[in-house]
């Protein structure tokens, strides 16, 4: 067997990736490299980065930013829960 520790504030899962279009309140919407709106939810467990190392909250970020975004993808609509957000510094 394998067994991988990952630190519980690294980033995991399989990120998205675009260019924020609007924020509205604790959402984010994003269109992905692909053409695919997605709204990203964030809250107060959700780390917000500029590059990798400086920290940041959702208020360093406006429409425009391409960012990186991991979390978890709800069923039916897409909406991801946020539990990175990453600048590209």
């Amino acid at each position: 067997h394998i067994v991988a520790a990952v630190p519980e504030n690294r980033p995991h899962g399989r990120p998205a990736t675009g260019e924020i279009t609007a924020i509205n309140g604790d959402e984010i919407s994003l269109m992905t490299r692909r053409g695919e709106p997605i709204t990203i939810v964030t809250n107060t467990d959700t780390i917000f980065r500029i590059g990798r190392d400086n920290e940041a909250s959702l208020s360093d970020f406006t429409a425009g930013d391409k960012v990186i975004v991991f979390g978890v993808r709800a069923e039916g609509d897409g909406t991801i829960m946020a539990t990175h957000v990453m600048k590209r510094g």
